[in-house]
């Protein structure tokens, strides 16, 4: 193998292909000092022709910047080549290879902005500036508000023109920034899960020829395996894809341990279709192929549109089906009339679109609901779209039905249950009755686009009751074409708002007086009109406005995962139930040693959380032998009586030390007892043993995490809300820290509380016990709420 005492690197002129070629001269330098290392630049075609419209996926374009390069390290003018990797095409001339791939720079994008602002900050029509169909895919995913304008040129030219010319923020990567030294010039990164960066993007390729063996020795003293590893999975996946300079497609490998997840996007018609795999390390290549296959597999198959109707506002009266709906999809587009409740029924990864809109004539928001659910479903996901009410009583799921089948997507309808009768039996208004109504009529409160309206004269001589929805705003043309066209001026009228929510309300009145008796009740929508001599019934149907808690909206703040059961208690009652977690319960007992567990004579719970967390993990039941068991309050005891066990003692009041006291009575002295309770447990065994003269231990089987919001998020929920819930103390904490200690703005809420520990709790830092249950569980909370009502 012959030595060179004279190297020359050959690259390209740009500013940045020559600080790359630099940083591999340093280098080679320090681990061959005795080797001078000499820099070549050299004129690409695609330096000479920088064209704007490179808008294709043509791989020979990225041989534009290498093919003159190449031509003279055949030619031994040159000994190796210095080149950004995901720049080299897909195969290397023959007697060519990349011979070492080094250290990877940052391989996220970045978005360089005039006014230092982030690209979720830009105003609505801002221009920014790239010339990667990548890129430009992104960028509209994020912000379809921006305006995408093509800009070329080297890395100075494009931040000139930024400055200079109508741009308002440009996208760059961030390899090159850092690698000329303009890495404050970065507004923000870019995270692969908001862009997906090009393959390789950030790596270099060190080409040289395949029979210079002394080169290729050198080359591998500054080769990253690792490195190595990653680009030629993310160059596999681009290959599959034919990956040219502007193929709209990208991908990232990064290794974990023994595995490596590879995330990957491609582009078609305006579609983004996005997929993710791990594997073992040595499976290399065939995960980009794996990968590869399922994004296509996207590609050609259509997703799924379920149109469901979830029903008046109660969270019972949605379907079965509509349910499965929601637990099925990957995409869930809602409006502003559902429960949002249901999005509980939701796969964790879901993703929750709320396009609502104030009234339901259409305009913009209804282009952008139709196109979502297109978009959507040509990506492959099933999209479960959720209306209020029926989705073909006024609800337009026909127009959306019309859409979707311009792109031949499959669907199915859901009928859910339409308030035109739903919302009268709740308000204790049957639209037929013997003797009353034989018949009804739904209509929509609406005029038409063309501004024409209903046949008045026909619609007066109908006998049954008539059911108007969404007519709240023309309730004066409606009650007056009605009289002018012979109905009686005495026919009942009621006007139900918020109907089967806990904030119903019924005005009523007759067609001549209704008009000025809504306005003097401010009669607000939702809200359905009914007139006939069914509404004289209400006063004897009326039973959903006479729950226990009807008219009360609630706060929940406990765990998130027994927040629903607390929830479906209060919507039972009448309620409305509104959700905010302020601490999460986290188990503790997965490593936890159960063999210990023997040498205790008596083990003690104070909390069904303390319940569920020993026995998740308990690996065989026996290991309990003939162990004593006490616990703290009846639904302690109910969660015990789910793994088939019934406790030996329960004391009276729900106090952890009377369970230590009652727990003497079926154990000797120097007895082992095992206190099972929380990490934030006020509770002392220390004092215990000195005082019962056993030996109290206490294991912390679940960790309780308080959840701080932001404040505005904790204001927003607390409007409207009559009553605030506290079952521990901790709850308490992270409501008063989640508004930083300033409680001016709570007047006229009410606070609840499930014993006096919590209550002290409240006191301490300012908040007033307004109730206090007398049986310490969440359903006593709400008893006493019942009562104070």
């Amino acid at each position: 193998m012959m030595k060179k005492n004279k190297v020359v690197i050959g690259t390209r002129g740009s500013l940045l292909a020559v600080a790359q070629s630099k940083h591999v001269r340093s280098m080679l330098q320090e681990i061959y000092p005795e080797i001078e290392f000499e820099i070549k630049e050299i004129v690409t075609t695609g330096d000479v022709d920088l064209r704007t419209n490179w808008n294709n996926s043509d791989t020979s374009l990225k041989s534009l910047f290498t093919k003159e390069i190449e031509k003279e390290l055949l030619d031994g003018t040159i000994h190796l080549a210095v080149h950004s990797m995901k720049d080299m095409p897909a195969e290397s001339p023959a007697g060519l290879i990349c011979g070492s791939i080094p250290e990877r720079e940052d391989y996220r994008d970045v978005v360089v902005s005039k006014s230092n602002l982030k690209l979720s900050e830009l105003p609505e029509g801002s221009v920014v500036g790239t010339s990667s169909l990548r890129r430009t895919m992104a960028v509209k995913e994020m912000r379809p508000d921006l305006v995408i304008e093509p800009i070329r040129g080297n890395i100075h030219t494009r931040l000139r023109k930024l400055k200079e010319e109508n741009f308002d923020a440009i996208v760059l990567a961030a390899a090159g920034l850092k690698r000329v030294g303009l890495e404050n010039e970065i507004t923000q990164y870019l995270e692969t899960h908001e862009m997906m960066p090009a393959p390789a993007q950030g790596a270099l390729c060190i080409q040289c020829k395949e029979d210079d063996l002394f080169i290729r020795e050198i080359l591998s003293s500054i080769t990253e395996k690792e490195v190595e590893e990653v680009v030629e999975i993310e160059r596999e996946f681009s290959r599959i894809f034919d990956g040219g300079c502007h193929t709209p497609m990208g991908c990232s490998a990064e290794i974990i341990g023994d595995e490596i997840c590879l995330k990957g996007m491609y582009c078609h018609e305006e579609v983004v279709y996005k997929g993710e795999v791990t594997g073992k390390r040595e499976e290399g290549k065939s995960l980009a192929q794996k990968l590869a296959g399922i994004i296509r597999g996207r590609l050609m198959n259509k997703g799924k549109v379920y149109i469901v109707g979830a029903g008046p506002g109660d969270l019972e009266l949605l379907s079965l089906k509509a349910k499965r709906c929601v637990e099925e999809a990957d995409c869930i587009v809602y409006d502003r009339l559902i429960n949002k409740r249901i999005l509980k029924f939701a796969k964790p990864d879901a993703e929750l679109i709320y396009l609502g809109k104030l009234n339901t004539e259409g305009g913009v928001i209804q282009d952008e609901i139709n196109k979502t659910l297109v978009r959507e479903a040509l990506k492959g996901k099933v999209v479960t779209r959720l209306k209020g009410g029926d989705p073909f009583v006024f609800g337009r799921g026909g127009e959306e039905i019309q859409e979707i089948l311009k792109d031949e997507i499959p669907f199915e309808v859901v009928p859910g249950i339409t308030s035109s009768i739903s919302v009268p039996a709740y308000s204790g208004i049957p639209v037929t009755h013997r003797g009353i109504s034989r018949s009804f009529h739904v209509f929509t409160g609406h005029t038409m686009e063309d501004g024409g309206w209903h046949n008045f004269d026909a619609i007066a001589k109908l006998k049954g009751t008539l059911v108007f929805l969404m007519g709240v705003k023309n309730l004066d043309l409606i009650t007056g074409d009605l009289i002018k066209n012979g109905k009686d001026p005495e026919t009942p009228v009621g006007i139900i708002e918020k109907g089967s929510t806990s904030k119903q309300r019924v005005i009523r009145g007759t067609l001549s007086t209704i008009v000025e008796i809504a306005k003097k009740e401010d009669v607000k929508p939702p809200a359905i009109i009914i007139i006939g001599g069914v509404v004289n019934l209400r006063d004897e149907f009326n039973w959903f406005e006479k729950k226990e808690l009807f008219g009360k909206k609630i706060l929940v703040t406990r765990d998130e995962k027994q927040a629903e059961a607390m929830s479906s208690v209060i919507e039972k009652k009448g309620g409305e139930a509104v959700e905010l977690p302020l601490i999460q319960i986290e188990d503790q007992m997965k490593d936890y040693d159960y063999s210990e567990i023997k040498k205790y004579s008596c083990l003690l719970f104070n909390s069904q959380n303390a319940v569920r967390s020993f026995f998740r993990y308990l690996p065989d039941m026996r290991l309990l032998g003939d162990i004593k068991i006490g616990v703290v309050g009846v639904k302690t005891k109910e969660e015990l009586s789910k793994v088939k066990l019934v406790p030996d003692f329960m004391p009276e009041e729900y106090i952890g030390e009377l369970l230590a006291k009652e727990a003497c009575d079926c154990t000797k002295e120097e007895d082992k007892i095992l206190f099972v309770t929380s990490d934030i447990s006020p509770n002392n065994p220390e004092e215990w043993s000195a005082k019962y003269k056993r030996n109290f231990e206490k294991l912390a089987a679940y960790k309780t995490v308080k959840i701080k919001k932001d404040k505005s998020e904790v204001e927003e929920t607390l409007k409207g809300v009559d009553i605030v819930t506290f079952l521990s103390s901790s709850t308490v904490e992270a409501f008063v820290e989640s508004l930083d200690g300033n409680l001016d703005g709570i007047k006229g809420v009410k606070f609840a509380s499930i014993g006096p520990v919590t209550s002290e709790t409240m006191k301490k830092l300012g908040l007033s016990v307004d109730i206090e249950a007398k049986i310490f569980t969440a359903e006593g909370v709400l008893k006493s709420i019942e009562e104070a009502m």
